[in-house]
């Protein structure tokens, strides 16, 4: 996700060291940024921008190990279960002013404040009883400590790998004055930056990030301009012709027509992060007949008979939730065969000719999930309704809101630590179109036990579970991408268990 090259520089390796250069960035996966707050940053269409701007406490290179640009030293002990960060001095905002360790506790506080239940931070010792007080990010739990120097967060109960945790983008350290304390929101309308750009001009179809010019730490050599662009998949086939050799495209393998993906091998450089991430078939359960398991469930089974259709030699179809190199993995066949008996029931009759809205992005509109899905309608009868959507925020909403039945999602689990994973995925109040399923009793009972027993068993109850309920319907194990015309501008490093941020795929 993170430092790649920082990691290359510690081998006295020069990355990439042009004067006044300028890259582009095309980003087919989504829209442009919705939020540049750090608690919206795990949101497809923030992210990118995110991990342009902001530090976060640590960072997570390609191999897995951690290190930071804010700070000096970072320690767990497991004895005592105390977590210290140091912080390095001279460490500055893009607008000067010091990043002080009440800037990098808030980036802390300010989830606990927000999503309690979330990993690691729901441990925090008395976070509890501090949510309760009047105004709570005035102070802090009683667990965190700190001094002008040091931060130190004491759990209640022992955390697996708790640093990589506060590697996370909704981690993101912003100043302090930046965050109104009795509501927790944003007051600066432009967040001064931590992290190695600043963001330059924004015409509405293009951002410009500029490089910063930092006093202390490692000199990162990175381009001194990125420039973000915004197509959707078929703009971008489209235009293939113009791209320059200046020009790295971003993508997933789900939104694009098999042809086009033949296509892109041929014309280019293209570069496959592993297919750790699944895709994801949503139902909204509040709208007739998908208030019933089996209606959703046969919606759910055609759709996946339809992409494998559909992405064939192109997209293994699947439906498990954990991937091959996760325990809990389940064939399709498997999660048939131990199904629930309710789902067998006859739903036909419910579904024909029923109208029903639907939604998709712009950049999915020739995509194989809206292909499939459109075949799908057809099939059963049901008078599909399409809607557009410029941005996930905007899909998100309507789906959640009851607007619309149907739309696709997708996230990706890190190998070392799956079930700190699908408790994120699943924490209330985190991903509001997953809100049918977080706050589903069964469910989380279910991961306590994955987190707690640890075992193939235990993950394969949560894997079976959620394949029943048919509410988020796993269709895909899919890999994001990246392309560029110029073989010699895309790097050919090995990237880690999670996608790099934008500036780190350049050469």
């Amino acid at each position: 996700m993170r430092i790649l090259i920082s990691a290359l520089l510690l081998m006295g390796v020069a990355v990439f060291a042009k004067e006044n250069s300028v890259l582009t960035y095309i980003i087919t996966e989504t829209g442009r940024p919705t939020s540049i707050d750090p608690l919206d940053a795990d949101q497809t269409q923030n992210l990118p921008v995110a991990r342009m701007l902001y530090a976060t406490p640590v960072e997570l290179d390609s191999s897995d190990n951690l290190k930071s640009s804010i700070l000096k030293s970072f320690s767990y002990d497991t004895t005592t279960r105390t977590m210290k960060w140091q912080i390095k001095e001279g460490t500055t905002f893009s607008d000067g002013s010091p990043i002080t360790t009440r800037d990098i506790e808030l980036a802390v506080t300010r989830m606990i404040h927000a999503r309690p239940g979330f990993p690691v931070i729901e441990k925090i010792n008395g976070a509890a009883e501090w949510l309760r007080s009047e105004k709570p990010l005035e102070g802090r739990p009683s667990g965190i400590k700190s001094t002008k120097s040091e931060i130190t967060i004491q759990f209640s109960s022992e955390v697996e790998r708790p640093l990589v945790r506060f590697s996370l983008e909704i981690f993101s350290i912003i100043p302090a004055k930046c965050i109104d304390l009795k509501t927790g929101k944003l007051l600066c309308e432009n967040i001064p930056s931590s992290g190695p750009y600043i963001k330059g001009s924004d015409d509405g179809k293009s951002i410009v990030f500029k490089k910063r010019s930092f006093s202390t730490g490692p000199f990162m050599e990175i381009a001194d301009q990125i420039q973000f662009k915004y197509l959707t998949t078929s703009e971008f086939i489209s235009s293939l012709k113009s791209i320059d050799d200046k020009t790295i495209v971003a993508g997933n393998q789900i939104q694009y027509e098999t042809s086009a993906l033949s296509q892109l091998q041929e014309s280019g450089k293209k570069v496959d992060l592993p297919a750790a991430r699944f895709a994801a078939l949503q139902i909204n359960p509040t709208l007739k007949p998908f208030d019933e398991k089996a209606c959703r469930f046969q919606v759910a089974e055609k759709f996946r008979e339809n992409f494998a259709k559909l992405g064939k030699n192109t997209i293994s179809p699947q439906s498990s939730l954990f991937t091959k190199l996760l325990p809990g993995y389940m064939s399709q066949e498997e999660l048939r065969s131990k199904g629930s008996a309710e789902n067998r029931k006859d739903c036909k009759k419910s579904l024909q000719g029923k109208e029903v809205n639907w939604g998709y992005l712009e950049s999915e509109s020739t995509g194989l999930f809206a292909s499939a899905l459109r075949q799908t309608l057809d099939d059963l009868g049901i008078v599909g309704k399409a809607k557009s959507f410029e941005n996930r925020k905007a899909l998100a909403n309507a789906f959640s809101d009851g607007l619309i039945a149907f739309m696709g999602g997708s996230s990706g689990f890190w190998a070392f630590d799956p079930a700190g994973d699908l408790q994120m995925l699943f924490t209330p109040n985190l991903h509001k179109p997953l809100r049918f399923l977080s706050e589903d009793a069964n469910l989380q009972t279910l991961i306590r036990e994955a987190k707690s027993q640890k075992s193939a068993r235990a993950f394969q109850a949560v894997n079976q579970y959620i394949y029943d309920l048919g509410l988020f319907n796993v269709y895909a194990h899919t890999r994001r991408f990246y392309w560029s015309r110029n073989k010699a501008l895309l790097k050919e490093a090995r990237f880690g268990t999670t996608a790099p941020a934008p500036w780190e795929v350049f050469e």
